[in-house]
């Protein structure tokens, strides 16, 4: 090959190199202003999602009662009088456009679903609620008694016999100086306890002074989602005939549906499933926390269940750790009945888990950390949930309009080109 044809090549390669790096660089500014947006209209999924829900069970419901009454009577329909057919032909409106699935049919099906939705709402504000106030009036009580607890010598001292017998058991093992060495640096690990005392309770008592300086935008977003599911459940047609008369494109906006509804059963599913199963996590875990006599056991199991919803650490991060605990404190059976309470939690787990997820999260456990960890990285701690679900949203997307398809032709393109 002559030298032109060389330069020539390299050219078309720099050029190449060139173009997909831009095509990288708007894709990374796209994919971050979108983001951006996503949580910005994070409040409206939550009330589109809560409409949906509610309209799917005014639905199911209606159905449910129709098969019910078709079953318990075995008469046969009254043929309507023709005048009566050929009047209610007049006057009913011609449907000039094909309305998606999930839509309220009827002002009685927007009323009941109305209805459930406020329910709805009314059972998460509560559980919520009664979950803050209880965990806020454990952590006062924390608070006030930490000191205590660390000052304590009991818990050092049963460290310190049970490392003395445990020697003894081995004949003189353990030097009495090292024993003497350990205990010093025993004591001294307990009085940076006690000194970090102060700085925990004034980062605890920061946090919730931050978190009310909050409030006002925490109602607002509430205040979006309610309005938002109310008019997603009156106005859903009006909505979609707007969207309908406004986008031109049939191919695009059946695309565009077939993606709304599969994100909403994946949504559902992904969102509805974490928070059913750290309810779940929470409320079996703070049961048995209570049973085995544990202190603080609201804000106990509330870490029990964070942590359990991280998808490699699991339950035992936490339960193994208080099981110890409870040995060290002399209270076999309660440490026993923690594993019993770990075992137990992981089984239902196990068992539940592919009933609410269904099909909806095809992520490998470790993208879901990474998701979780650029999700910390960008949102904060609300990014350990914000980050896999936004990683479902990009995943659906990317699969359903083909960019994948288009991202591996343009990178083939480019590794031939270089191998030339």
């Amino acid at each position: 090959m002559t030298d032109p044809d060389n330069i020539q090549r390299d050219k078309a390669i720099i050029l190449s190199i060139i173009k997909y790096l831009l095509i990288v660089i708007v894709a990374g500014l796209l994919i971050y202003f979108g983001l951006r947006l996503f949580v910005i209209l994070l409040p409206f999924v939550f009330g589109y999602i809560l409409a949906r829900v509610s309209t799917l069970i005014v639905s199911g419901v209606k159905n449910t009662v129709y098969s019910i009454r078709q079953r318990s009577s075995n008469r046969t329909a009254k043929v309507p009088d023709l005048t009566e057919a050929q009047s209610d032909r007049q006057t009913r409106p011609k449907k000039k456009i094909k309305y998606p699935h999930g839509l309220a049919r009827s002002r009685g099906e927007k009323r009941s679903a109305t209805v459930v939705y406020i329910l709805l709402l009314l059972i998460f504000i509560s559980l919520i609620v009664a979950m803050v106030l209880m965990i806020i009036g454990q952590l006062r009580s924390l608070a006030t008694n930490l000191p205590t607890l660390f000052s304590g010598t009991d818990f050092l001292n049963r460290i310190i016999n049970y490392i003395d017998q445990f020697s003894e058991r081995l004949g003189g093992f353990i030097p009495p100086q090292y024993l003497q060495a350990l205990e010093s640096e025993l004591s001294n690990i307990q009085q940076r306890l006690l000194q970090g005392v102060s700085t925990l309770v004034g980062s605890v008592l920061n946090g919730l002074a931050s978190f009310a300086g909050n409030l006002p935008v925490v109602f607002f977003m509430i205040v979006v989602v309610i309005m938002s599911g109310y008019y997603f459940i009156a106005d859903s047609r009006t909505i979609y005939a707007f969207l309908h008369r406004n986008i031109t494109s049939r191919a695009f906006r059946e695309k565009t549906i077939r993606l709304i509804n599969s994100l909403f059963n994946k949504l559902f599913r992904v969102i509805g499933g974490y928070l059913l199963l750290f309810i779940l996590t929470y409320v079996m875990a703070y049961i048995g926390l209570l049973i085995i006599r544990m202190p603080y056991a609201a804000i106990t199991a509330l870490i029990v269940a964070i942590v359990d919803l991280l998808p490699i650490l699991g339950i035992a991060a936490t339960m193994v750790p208080i099981a110890i605990y409870m040995f060290i404190q002399g209270e076999i059976l309660s440490g026993i009945g923690a594993l019993v309470i770990m075992l137990v939690i992981t089984f239902i787990r196990r068992f539940i888990e592919p009933t609410i997820f269904g099909n909806a999260m095809h992520l490998h456990p470790l993208a879901t950390l990474v998701s979780m960890i650029i999700g910390v990285g960008v949102y904060g701690l609300g990014g350990l949930l914000l980050g896999p679900i936004i990683l479902v949203v990009v995943q659906e997307v990317i699969t359903l309009f083909g960019i994948d398809q288009v991202l591996r032709n343009w990178l083939g393109g480019l590794l031939n080109r270089m191998s030339r």
